[in-house]
């Protein structure tokens, strides 16, 4: 029996300092359920649909991925900080999130990654474009996702002052379209998603060479994030994940009657432009401490540009 639940009360306070948990296993069952946390408002990996039901692909994927392994869950959607302290405290079994540094205290990290959050800039078309590489954000201000990577990044490069974060992407989106003027940096399949559903056709998105992140799964219990790392493996290899990533990532290449190796030949140049955007920090020298979120040119042609029709 699964259940879902929508969106949750903030529980916990999000400036408390991280307590890293210590590891451990447990079994799931119909009355213990493996409890699933991810956030109300990441469109197109979570968010809750107009029925206020959790939808997109972070939830299917769940879903398939637990059917195979025959553990019961629930999913709940809440706030990103509070998903995080939740999976911390005990309170969830299991997230995605970003692997990054400042994410390391609240859990374990799966060793594959589920798909890779590459940066774009949405800007009114008919304004220059300003911003292009990493190193554009130190002279001009743009709106970003609170505690987003691009905020982080932008504050350990000391570009805070040119950060004004938006809790809500979907807002700061609005009134850039509505005003004409200003930019939004956030990841890349998440403002087209927006973009999209809002009909915004007076903005542009444009891809930004800088760091991209890699977003897996979290648990402390590391059994888990093994098993779920072999069943993921072995639906990705036998493409059986094709299908949900055209779904929720490329709806408009579903039913095109294109043949897929177009897709591919046209990922090319986004293969070679991730691939810059790998050696930009030895362009512009990285803050100590700074985590190594880049990627390679091959993650991204595998995980980020994979659209079969």
């Amino acid at each position: 029996m699964t259940k879902s639940c929508g969106k949750q009360e903030n529980i916990a306070d999000s400036t408390a300092s991280p307590r890293k948990k210590t590891p451990q296993t447990r079994a799931y069952t119909e009355e213990h359920p493996l409890v699933y946390e991810d956030m109300w408002d990441l469109w197109p990996y979570a968010f809750l649909n107009e029925n206020g039901e959790p939808d997109g692909f972070n939830v299917e994927l769940i879903r398939m991925l637990m059917g195979e392994l025959k553990i019961p869950y629930i999913i709940k959607l809440k706030e990103k900080q509070d998903a995080f302290e939740d999976l911390r405290d005990g309170k969830s079994d299991l997230i995605l999130g970003l692997s990054a540094g400042y994410h390391d205290a609240y859990g374990l990290y799966s060793e594959n990654p589920v798909t890779l959050f590459t940066q774009s800039v949405a800007s009114p078309k008919d304004k220059p474009l300003e911003i292009s590489t990493f190193k554009d954000l130190s002279n001009h201000q743009v709106f970003v996702n609170d505690s987003s990577l691009c905020h982080h990044l932008m504050i350990d490069y000391g570009w805070g002052d040119n950060a004004i974060p938006y809790s809500a992407v979907r807002l700061a989106l609005l009134k850039v379209s509505t005003e004409n003027e200003g930019a939004v940096v956030w990841n890349t399949l998440s403002l087209k998603w927006l973009i999209n559903k809002y009909h915004i056709d007076n903005l542009q998105i444009t891809p930004i060479n800088m760091p991209h992140g890699e977003y897996k799964f979290m648990s402390n219990d590391p059994v888990l994030l093994a098993k779920l790392d072999s069943v993921y493996s072995a639906l990705d290899s036998s493409d059986q994940l094709v299908d949900l990533r055209n779904k929720w990532f490329y709806p408009e290449h579903q039913e095109t009657g294109i043949p897929s190796w177009v897709w591919y030949l046209a990922a090319g140049p986004v293969c070679w432009h991730s691939s810059c955007a790998s050696t930009f920090l030895s362009i512009i020298p990285k803050p100590v401490g700074l985590p190594n979120i880049t990627a390679s040119a091959t993650s991204v042609w595998h995980s980020f540009w994979k659209p079969v029709v």
